[in-house]
């Protein structure tokens, strides 16, 4: 699986909340992408917050892994943060977002492209409800 990631600060700050990570283990590929709320030193000290959250507990199941990560950065002004799971072997997308990231799965046959769910709240200010999402992968 090829990923890439490109991110870009506001106004090129040395600075960014935006984060964004790809792991690849035994049968699957996670990607997370994190957007810490607002600009500057304080956004993207909430982003690799939550980042190095997310990195060190990789094997949690997306309530306790988002769970975890909004107390983790409580101290911080929060972050939108949205993570897929790509089981290999059967193809199978899971997804959960937080906040104002959005997601979805395009295909080369022109089909429409397929919104995934991001759930309101904020990771690191509290949220409701998680509601992941599941889709069936196909070739191409």
């Amino acid at each position: 699986m090829q990923v890439g990631i490109a991110t870009r600060s506001l106004n090129d700050s040395e600075y960014s909340g935006d984060q964004c990570a790809h792991w690849e283990r035994d049968n699957e590929h996670i990607l997370c992408m994190i957007d810490g709320l607002g600009h500057g030193e304080e956004a993207e000290k909430a982003g690799k917050g939550a980042l190095q959250f997310v990195e060190e507990h990789l094997s949690l199941d997306f309530q306790k892994l988002f769970a975890g990560c909004d107390s983790a950065i409580r101290s911080t002004r929060g972050v939108a943060m949205g993570i897929a799971r790509i089981e290999k072997s059967s193809r199978i997308l899971h997804f959960a977002g937080i906040g104002n990231t959005r997601s979805f799965v395009s295909s080369t046959d022109r089909r429409q492209p397929k919104t995934l769910n991001s759930d309101r709240g904020i990771i690191g200010g509290g949220f409701r409800r998680l509601v992941p999402d599941m889709l069936q992968l196909k070739t191409g």
